[in-house]
């Protein structure tokens, strides 16, 4: 297991531009390396959704002079706040979701993550993928640059380590069309798309994301995605369907996002995909309460067992 060089991946520049205003795009003085405050773009998002600070500070039950602090980078939005925040002004889940997990990294970790600065994992980072026998990788919030992989989301996303980028996979790899099927292709688009267009004019540096800019100018549809706008009440499905080019079978897996805080907390975040499996396949539900020795277990039937206690995570279904 190797983290992957993603400075090595340096995005060549294609000729045509997407039709995307940026917060710089009139300030000829403007840093190329430096990127926006949480506060700016939480302001920008207000001012798009035509809410007045007033408006604003009703609806999550917060002072005006301490939403005007936190806009302007006085003081630090906290996350619960943050979340109530970015609902209100009705940023859709999967994007709320990359702000606030950027929102909880040091400063310094996040302008790193923001101006596409190489991040090595650990020993103990790489193991932890290793050992995980589905598809699974590091993946940093807002960008979606990928850090580390295992051999089986290699296997299950062919060409996405190399390029280093997921979006970019997805939009920019014919075979990404060939692993998804064509409704999976499209949903999945609109979300990581949807998310980025939420995101990356206000958070990315300049360069950053002229970079972006100049690879995805020639996708089709791209800007289709980009112009949608997703209601706040939009969740990605809890699955998605793979299929194996070397097989030609098609799995259901769930999808899940994991955030490592133990025993250090982590810039990036675990997402892994893990096959559905039938419901008699599961061997035990865990009771309420604490599992003793020898406490009777219930299974999905609803009869009693004992003997060895096996935990096992429960997802729903959609």
């Amino acid at each position: 297991m190797q983290p992957l060089d993603t400075a090595a991946s340096t995005l060549q520049p294609a000729s045509g531009t997407v039709v995307i205003a940026m917060p710089w795009d009139h300030d000829d003085d403007s840093d190329d390396e430096s990127c926006a405050d949480i506060g700016w773009v939480i302001a920008d998002f207000r001012r798009k959704a035509r809410m007045s600070r007033r408006d604003l500070s009703a609806a999550v039950d917060i002072s005006i002079p301490h939403l005007e602090k936190m806009e302007r980078g006085v003081r630090t939005f906290t996350i619960a706040y943050l979340d109530k925040v970015a609902e209100a002004l009705g940023v859709f889940p999967l994007a709320r979701e990359h702000l606030v997990a950027l929102a909880s990294q040091p400063d310094v970790v996040r302008a790193k993550i923001l101006a596409g600065v190489k991040l090595v994992p650990e020993p103990h980072d790489l193991a932890m993928l290793d050992a995980i026998s589905t598809p699974a990788c590091l993946l940093l919030p807002v960008t979606f640059d990928i850090l580390a992989a295992n051999d089986a989301f290699d296997r299950a996303y062919p060409g996405a380590c190399q390029l280093g980028n997921l979006v970019l996979w997805m939009l920019t790899d014919e075979i990404a069309h060939q692993i998804l099927p064509r409704q999976y292709w499209e949903q999945e688009a609109v979300l990581q798309v949807g998310a980025a267009s939420c995101l990356w004019p206000g958070l990315l540096t300049r360069k950053r994301f002229e970079d972006f800019r100049k690879e995805l100018s020639q996708v089709e549809d791209f800007q289709r995605f980009w112009d949608t706008r997703l209601p706040v009440d939009e969740v990605a499905s809890k699955t998605i369907m793979i299929r194996d080019l070397e097989t030609d079978t098609t799995t259901q897996m769930y999808r899940h996002t994991i955030n490592q805080e133990f025993p250090d907390l982590r810039p990036w975040r675990l997402y892994m995909l893990t096959p559905v499996q039938p419901a008699e396949s599961r061997a035990f539900m865990v009771p309420a309460g604490m599992a003793r020795r020898g406490t009777p277990l219930l299974s999905r039937n609803g009869t009693a067992t004992s003997g060895t206690v096996t935990l096992t995570a429960t997802i729903a279904r959609t």
